[in-house]
């Protein structure tokens, strides 16, 4: 995620898309760490596991898609 914050920071995007499942962080951390450093970016998150818990979380969090 380290990253795609230095890319993020030097680089225009229109949209973040995120796998949930990453090797050090979630999809969930990433998208609060954005939201944390005041980036407002469109963020769509997703997965493979399905599970609704995991979609809760991240609308609560400001994703704008799932």
């Amino acid at each position: 995620m380290d990253e795609a914050f230095k890319k993020l920071s030097s680089g225009h995007y229109d949209v973040v898309v995120s796998d949930y499942e990453m090797p050090q962080k979630d999809g969930l951390q990433f998208l609060k760490e954005l939201h944390e450093s005041k980036n407002e970016i469109p963020f769509i998150l997703f997965t493979g596991k399905g599970r609704e818990e995991v979609a809760i979380k991240a609308l609560n969090l400001g994703a704008d898609g799932y």
